[in-house]
């Protein structure tokens, strides 16, 4: 029997004293004031009513004390004398019926006129909150470190001035908006701004092993997404679709992953290939010559025209133009190839007018080239030993090839209205005589229009 009773006191006491009491210097408080004399100090206990304080103190045998209540603390306002001894090793001792262990304090700071303030608690109020909120926080449980950090700046005497309590809060809430955001964006597959989101978080708590492996994980993802993009946009650059191409190189820029660096060159070249493809436009135009407007019978070349017509630059293009004579020459059909007409140009194309004042583009061109006549003639000669010549007509006599040469220089305008161009050329031509004709023939004519049309790419 003696033995239970023995075995209920100490769980009773374990349960009284499983907390000790704990003391804290307070800097200032808006509650009772203690007043001192010329020769002695005060110190000001806080508590709560429930510890019933005791208090002693090894220089002073009768301590002068005066407590007040206020709510649920009780302020004990304690005088020390200051003069007539050596108070330096002076300690106060406080004991509580609820703690075993009493606190001593060291009051050798004391001096006349001084007054010094201490808040007494079973353990401390503000300190094993914020210090669990801390382990709370650096494992990544941030709704459990908010409540243990709110219960800290709760406390109203031991809680620092310092505000770490509240950065700390505030950093949590940032800590969760980012965490929310970093989940939408991994939902959204969006890698990239989710790991933005984990690194900010990894600024605020680098011990938090949660959000660096979540961190990690959306960079590879970010990096494999990244590789597939960059493929790809090399795929359309390849086949010339410039614009699918810039969007992937961009989205594989602004992710900022490892092919950064490369896609910023691509997306360089890409945007100046743009601007020169947008800069200039390729021109093809089937042209048909003409020796007279009045007289088309003449002569009727028929040809095409390439070329590049830019928006500010100058431009070349190339013409090539013959007749169905120089074909049936070329097949050795003589009878049928007389005025066989070929012959080509070069020039260069330009805007008079700047882009921004026109409404339908409009170009004008210049250019010189070379110009062929073809004929053939049947000669004999006559009792006085002159050439005669018959012209296109079937004899049995040999057939004679007769060039004729031009250099032509040529004017002209081409318009562009949406994809389809209209052109006209006027052609001038200097004939130079062969070396038994000092005249040039007739139908070696001077000048030849040429209009065309086309399309534009």
């Amino acid at each position: 029997m003696k033995k239970i009773i023995f075995i209920a006191f100490n769980l009773f006491w374990g349960t009284c004293f499983a907390q000790n009491l704990h003391y804290s210097y307070i800097t200032k408080f808006d509650d009772p004031i203690c007043t001192y004399g010329e020769t002695d100090a005060c110190v000001t206990i806080v508590a709560e009513k429930s510890l019933q304080l005791g208090f002693s103190s090894n220089y002073d045998k009768d301590i002068i004390a005066r407590s007040d209540t206020v709510g649920e603390f009780v302020y004990t306002i304690l005088h020390f004398r200051t003069q007539g001894y050596d108070f330096s090793k002076r300690v106060l001792t406080i004991i509580s019926p609820k703690s075993s262990i009493p606190i001593e304090i060291a009051l050798d700071n004391l001096y006349a006129k001084s007054s010094d303030t201490y808040l007494v608690e079973l353990n401390s109020c503000y300190k094993p909150a914020f210090d669990e909120g801390l382990l709370k926080f650096n494992a990544g449980a941030y709704e459990d470190a908010k409540t243990l950090f709110k219960q800290a700046q709760q406390c109203k005497y031991d809680k620092p001035s310092d505000g770490i309590v509240e950065k700390k809060l505030l950093d949590l809430d940032s800590i969760l908006i980012w965490q929310m955001k970093a989940t939408e964006n991994v939902k959204l597959l969006n890698f990239s701004e989710a790991s933005i989101f984990y690194s900010k978080i990894y600024q605020l708590n680098p011990r938090d092993e949660n959000n660096n492996k979540k961190w990690s994980e959306a960079e590879n993802q970010n990096d494999q997404f990244c590789r597939k993009y960059f493929e790809q946009a090399h795929k359309y650059y390849y086949y010339h679709e410039y614009e699918k191409a810039l969007i992937l190189f961009r989205n594989v820029s602004y992710n900022n992953c490892i092919f950064k660096d490369s896609a910023d060159v691509m997306i360089s070249k890409i945007a100046k290939t743009m601007a020169a493809h947008k800069d200039k436009r390729e021109v093809f135009t089937y042209e048909l010559g003409l020796s007279s407007f009045l007289n088309p019978d003449l002569l009727l070349p028929i040809g095409f025209q390439i070329g590049t017509y830019n928006t500010k630059k100058t431009g070349f293009y190339w013409s090539v133009f013959a007749n169905s004579q120089i074909i049936n020459a070329m097949s050795k059909k003589y009878p049928k190839s007389i005025k066989g007409n070929f012959g080509s140009t070069i020039g260069i194309t330009f805007r008079p007018i700047p882009t921004k004042y026109d409404k339908i583009p409009v170009w004008l061109h210049l250019g010189v080239g070379y110009s062929l006549m073809s004929n053939f003639v049947y000669e004999e000669e006559d009792a006085d030993g002159n050439t005669i010549n018959y012209n296109g007509e079937t004899t049995d006599q040999k057939l004679k090839f007769k060039p004729y040469h031009a250099i032509p220089f040529e004017v002209g305008t081409t318009v562009k209205i949406w994809y389809f161009v209209l052109r006209y050329t006027f052609q001038y031509r200097v004939w130079f005589p062969t070396d038994t004709d000092t005249d040039i023939p007739a139908m070696c004519e001077p000048y030849i229009h040429k209009v065309g049309i086309g399309f534009c790419w």
